[in-house]
């Protein structure tokens, strides 16, 4: 049985490297770093794994984790890419009111704007 699990992370380099990353992620989190970035990595791979899409993730990780700006980052990006403008823009006023010098998240809510006005 130990050799057929272990066959399964060696088959591929996705496989090995997804095993080691989850390995290393949970020992972060066994280490007391639950609100760290490998916990919230960790969560993501997991969420990844049991087939949802990239908005699904983010749904459900700025649910978990609102006052992280790179996961509502992520999410305005999965909203834009589906042609859900509204969302995303909300999802761009979420990043800046977390951090309001965020220029990466006004040039982007900018844009959206522009974008779902038509200009």
């Amino acid at each position: 049985l130990l050799t057929w699990q272990r066959n399964e992370v060696w088959r591929d380099e996705f496989s090995l490297w997804s095993a080691a990353a989850t390995r290393a992620l949970e020992r972060a989190v066994e280490l007391g770093l639950e609100n760290s970035a490998a916990a919230i990595n960790l969560q993501m791979l997991r969420l990844r794994r049991s087939g949802r899409d990239a908005l699904a993730i983010y749904e459900a990780m700025t649910l978990d984790y609102p006052y992280r700006p790179e996961l509502w980052r992520g999410l305005a990006a999965a909203y834009a890419a589906k042609g859900r403008l509204a969302e995303a823009i909300a999802a761009c006023r979420r990043i800046i009111a977390l951090d309001p010098r965020d220029q990466q998240a006004n040039s982007n809510l900018e844009k959206l704007v522009k974008n779902q006005r038509g200009d």
